[in-house]
């Protein structure tokens, strides 16, 4: 069972419904529901209309008649939806209503939508669907997903948070994003682990602890739905609450596997791609700068063979790809027009055009997908090269793993030097690093030596002044990412390096650095180290404290006493692409693995992880949240 299995039970609900149908949802339903059902899907199911209902916008009036469609709502039980509904009801444009509501509905609730009813009577059904989250993939799910703002208009990284654009969740969003997944799954946790030092851990812990014991009947209710998570033979499961603040490396991080690519250079936005065009023609009058692509590994064969694959490999597999359709294709429409296919017979003609038109829908998305995936991967190609990401990346590895002040604050400075030095005015401008890429650069520097060499930091943070004029904002942004994610705010230890047994324990994990299969990923985040104890259940009571829900105890000796065969981790903060790919490693997909660097563990003794958080993060959504933008450390 994994989230889109899962999920799939409450999108044949539609199909229940006899007739035509109009899905009305609301602000936050939409990705999700995008990413669940496709247009031709929609259709398939006869929904003639998907309306997006506004708090504030008045609702479509047409003249003709809509009493022979069915109107599906599918909202948040939020006081904002409820007052939409209401004003739905209380001028009903379609005959009947199907009320969905995306977690648990109060009491209060039903009571106003029947007020709001009491006139026309038009509503069949009121039901609850837990789906008040966004599933990114069969293991990760987000409370919302990334705003495509976050990284079209670049300027904003550096101003103040909108409302809108925001991409922490208050807890009550994390709380109900978290237990609708867990309803969903029809998994009821036997324990709840989090990071003792984080207010914002301990605060969800609770809350959901709370929740689990007020509503523990749906889960009984809710498994029967699932037949693999029946109340008998539920796996034992565990909750882990972590926080974004204990490693804020990974999402400053050039990213070199297919998906984190794509979402750090262009940005992945509920499996929509937002790919520039290239600049090198006019734009057509009224056309954007952009094409929309979409990327979905259910219905994308490549993409979901190679989201995990390193960039060396996936222009190898797109060229594969197109050879292979091509020579499908030259075979399907092979013909002889020679004298011994003249004298065939007429039947094996016209089966041979049969054949040929059976095929052709195929052909037909087999072009679509090679003529997608060059045009991503040829822009991946120049955005790397545009900014000069290999050069950069290298540096960025060697920072994050390795203890080397001298040499690297060295190459730091001749990077500076080559973006603002003569060098720079004879170079072409497309090929130089970006100041925001030096950036972070400049700020995975301090994050690793603010306490071991706080001179070095300071004389960096001069340089950018001095040198890349950079301004106040940017700079007092480093200083805000310190204070907001620096060795004061994290327990855990995120660059191996608090003690002796720490850095040797480290230097033997990285071969004595000797030995770097691939420099550009060296790095690994610090959720896979915390994956790898859970494999082995050990725990360390320092950092991590435990709510028991009875049925199992679990020890911190390690050992397969009371080991969770399910471990749902919540990242309060976020996550990021590349603890995805960490999560479908541990999950055992292939080609995750092997564009890791550790030994996973073998099947037999393999446990299944989900990942949460309130959004996934990019650099730019990273750094907009925790550096440029902070202006009250509580609200993290």
């Amino acid at each position: 069972m994994d989230l889109y299995q899962a999920c799939e039970y409450y999108v044949t609900l539609l199909s229940s419904i006899p007739g035509l149908k109009a899905l009305l949802v609301d602000a936050e339903s939409v990705a999700g529901l995008s990413l669940l059902l496709s247009q031709t899907e929609a259709l398939r199911q006869d929904v003639v209309l998907i309306e997006q209902l506004h708090p504030t916008v008045p609702m479509t009036q047409t003249e003709w008649n809509h009493s022979h469609i069915t109107g599906v709502v599918l909202v948040r039980p939020t006081a904002e939806s409820v007052q939409t509904v209401r004003r739905e009801l209380a001028a009903p444009r379609f005959g009947t209503y199907r009320v969905m509501f995306t977690n648990v509905v109060r009491r209060s609730v039903l009571e106003e939508l029947a007020d709001a009813d009491a006139t026309h009577e038009r509503v069949a059904s009121v039901q609850e669907v837990f789906l008040d989250f966004v599933p990114l993939s069969a293991w990760l799910a987000v409370c919302r997903a990334l705003s495509p703002k976050m990284h079209n208009e670049r300027g904003n990284t550096w101003d103040a948070v909108p409302a809108a654009v925001a991409n922490t969740c208050p807890v009550d969003r994390q709380l109900d994003a978290l237990f609708s997944v867990l309803l969903t799954l029809g998994v009821r946790p036997q324990s709840i682990r989090f990071l003792r030092a984080h207010r914002a851990c301990r605060s969800l812990a609770e809350r959901l602890a709370v929740r689990l014991d007020q509503e523990s009947k749906l889960f009984h209710d809710n498994s029967s739905k699932h037949t693999a998570t029946t109340a008998s033979a539920a796996p034992l499961t565990t909750v882990l609450i972590l926080d974004r603040r204990e490693d804020p490396v990974t999402p400053l991080l050039t990213q070199w596997t297919y998906e984190a690519m794509v979402h750090e250079l262009f940005g992945l936005h509920a499996g929509v791609v937002q790919l520039p065009k290239p600049a090198t023609s006019a734009l057509p009058s009224g056309s954007t700068a952009y094409e929309e692509l979409v990327l979905d590994s259910r219905s994308d064969e490549f993409y979901a063979a190679h989201a995990y694959s390193n960039y060396g490999d996936i222009g190898v597999a797109a060229h594969e790809f197109v050879a292979e359709f091509q020579r499908k294709r030259n075979t399907a429409l092979r013909h002889d027009d020679g004298q011994q296919r003249r004298e065939e017979a007429n039947d094996d003609a016209i089966e041979e055009m049969m054949r040929i038109v059976e095929s052709y829908p195929e052909f037909r998305k087999q072009s679509l997908l090679a003529t997608k995936h060059i045009s991503l991967i040829g822009g991946l190609s120049r955005e790397v090269k545009r900014r000069q990401l290999m050069q950069l990346s290298q540096l960025e590895q060697d920072i994050a793993c390795y203890d080397s002040e001298p040499e690297q604050r060295k190459r730091l400075l001749e990077l500076l030097g080559r973006l603002v030095g003569p060098s720079a005015a004879t170079a072409a401008e497309s090929l130089q690093p970006s100041v925001d890429d030096l950036w972070r650069v400049a700020a995975l520097f301090a994050l690793r030596y603010e306490q071991s060499r706080p001179e070095s930091v300071r004389s960096v943070r001069q340089a950018l002044q001095e040198q890349a004029h950079m301004s106040p904002s940017r700079l007092g942004a480093i200083d805000a990412l310190l204070a907001s994610c620096g060795a004061q705010q994290r327990s855990l230890d995120l660059f191996e390096n608090r003690d002796l047994l720490s850095r040797a324990r480290n230097t033997l994990r990285r071969g004595l650095g000797n030995t770097v299969e691939n420099v550009y990923t060296q790095h690994e985040p610090l959720l896979a180290r915390i994956l790898e104890d859970a494999c082995k259940n050990r725990w360390s009571p320092e950092a991590f404290e435990e709510m028991n829900r009875g049925r199992a105890e679990t020890a911190n000796s390690g050992g397969d006493t009371g080991r969770p065969h399910w471990v749902m981790v919540f990242m309060v903060g976020g996550v990021t692409a590349e603890e995805a790919r960490t999560v479908a490693a541990f999950n055992g997909v292939k080609r995750a693995q092997d564009s890791g660097k550790r030994e996973y563990p073998p099947s037999q003794r393999r446990m299944r992880f989900f990942l949460l958080g309130d959004t996934m993060h990019n650099s730019h959504s990273f750094i907009h949240t925790y550096a440029a933008s902070l202006t009250a450390p509580s609200a993290i």
